[in-house]
């Protein structure tokens, strides 16, 4: 991205390094090895969900595994290597299901025309798709009359780093243009927040300062030991916080 978008804020469609699948994989394994960060992810997301879930981009379950409690649950991610760990992982095909999809074609999913969505859960996923409104509208598409979409995202353009690069980041969003693309698919946005205010200085530690490249398990460790400060620092919601949530529903 030039310089003179990220001093200025506007988002603007980059592209990323390809991000292969075992360099997705370690990326994903280090997440996951903070668990304490993504049971807390979850208390936050978890009240705006319901009992028939299509996660979006479920990788390789850091979440997923934290949805066994939902009556329904369809995973779909691009990486086939993923959805066959996923299948083997949660093998009941009453609650689970998972689908090797690309989610511009989710309506060449031929077994998703017989589900009925609640709740769509996205964490962390569109910022790698090139066409986030055409991946936006097929989310609106598959919910059910009154269902939800639980979204989150990267924030501020101006956090745009090597990191975002290498992760396959295609943009960072402001609040204003992630509700507008959520609400040109006839979605209301009922809440727009900010989450991990922490999670900034170290994003912009890391990418500015640093100039690091990717995400290590070390720093997702060094973060999970922070993750009592992180909570203390999120009632200051007047500081910029490193994405931002939207919870929209579909007219009933």
């Amino acid at each position: 991205m030039e310089a003179s978008a990220l001093q200025t804020g506007v988002s603007q469609l980059v592209e990323p390094t390809e991000v292969v699948s075992h360099d997705g994989l370690e990326i994903l394994e280090n997440v996951g090895q903070a668990p304490k960060f993504n049971d807390w992810l979850m208390q936050v997301l978890r009240p705006y969900l319901g009992e028939s879930v299509l996660e979006a981009g479920s990788g390789i379950g850091n979440l997923t595994e934290r949805l066994t409690d939902r009556r329904r649950v369809v995973g779909i991610d691009m990486d086939a290597t993923y959805v066959a760990r996923l299948r083997r992982r949660h093998a009941d095909p009453e609650q689970f299901a998972f689908h090797a999809a690309d989610l511009h074609d989710l309506d060449q999913v031929v077994e998703l025309a017989d589900e009925k969505f609640d709740s769509v859960l996205c964490v962390n996923v569109l910022e790698h798709v090139q066409d986030d409104q055409l991946v936006l509208g097929h989310f609106a598409k598959l919910l059910a009359p009154g269902g939800t979409a639980v979204l989150l995202v990267p924030a501020h353009p101006w956090l745009y780093s090597q990191v975002d690069h290498t992760l396959g980041h295609y943009r960072r969003y402001t609040r204003s243009e992630f509700r507008t693309k959520i609400e040109n698919t006839g979605l209301k946005v009922e809440r727009l927040y900010g989450f991990n205010r922490l999670g900034t200085l170290g994003w912009w530690a890391s990418g500015k300062v640093l100039r690091r490249r990717t995400l290590s398990a070390r720093q997702m460790k060094t973060y999970e030991r922070l993750l009592p400060v992180a909570k203390t620092i999120e009632k200051f919601s007047a500081l910029p916080a490193l994405s931002v949530v939207a919870i929209a529903r579909k007219a009933g």
